[in-house]
């Protein structure tokens, strides 16, 4: 048996996956997203600008993802995203009479 073997996934629920960059766990960046994803939600819907940073932000994040994973569709979806953000927020900022 191979003594390099690295151990068996423990499936699509494991919060810190077996591959890891130089023996360091890293943070799967869905669960980021997931997080991102309800907190901007939940800011839009009370009011506040700062939830579109928190979108946008995660669209960034998605667009990585998708890179990395070779999930190409991400990206344009995600920069029209980021692009809707800009205007959202430029909208919001604007003082209403």
């Amino acid at each position: 048996m191979d003594a390099t073997l690295e151990p068996p996934n423990k499936g699509p629920s494991q919060l810190w996956p077996a591959h890891a960059i130089n023996d360091v766990p890293m943070l799967r960046l869905d669960y980021i997203s997931c997080g991102l994803t309800i907190s901007s939600t939940i800011l839009v819907g009370r009011k506040c600008w700062q939830g579109w940073i928190v979108a946008a932000l995660n669209s960034v994040l998605i667009c990585f993802i998708g890179w990395n994973t070779s999930q190409l569709g991400f990206i344009p979806a995600n920069l029209f995203c980021l692009a809707l953000y800009g205007y959202n927020l430029r909208v919001w900022s604007k003082p209403s009479h």
